[in-house]
């Protein structure tokens, strides 16, 4: 049990250290929507360096739901300029399976988390 609450808590720590990561699809349909402007906008949002504005021409595959925006892998649809910031803050404050989850991430971050983890 006590090995249990050490790697829990080493968890808890890691995953509150990870930069969080959004996804702007600029794929041709989002585009015509406005999906650069949304990119945009955000990357002037979060110019603080503690979220990571990417955007990415791989289609999303919500096309007509448009733009769409990935924020720690949670999908955001029919995002615009106008709203973008707002509604990706109201998501970063929300915990979300592809950011908390072991299973998502690369095998570099598992090494560290590990490692962060032996400390205890």
């Amino acid at each position: 049990m006590e090995i249990l609450t050490t790697l829990t808590k080493g968890l808890l720590n890691y995953s509150s250290t990870m930069k969080s990561q959004i996804r702007v699809c600029v794929n041709v349909n989002c585009c015509q929507r406005g999906s650069q402007e949304v990119a945009t906008t955000l990357e002037k949002a979060f110019i603080d360096g503690s979220t990571e504005v990417i955007t990415s021409e791989n289609c999303f595959r919500f096309c007509k739901s448009g733009p769409n925006v990935a924020v720690n892998g949670a999908l955001l649809h029919h995002m615009s300029p106008s709203n973008a910031v707002a509604r990706v803050r109201q998501a970063l404050t929300q915990k979300t399976v592809k950011k908390e989850a072991l299973g998502t991430r690369p095998l570099d971050e598992l090494d560290a988390a590990l490692d962060e983890m032996m400390k205890f």
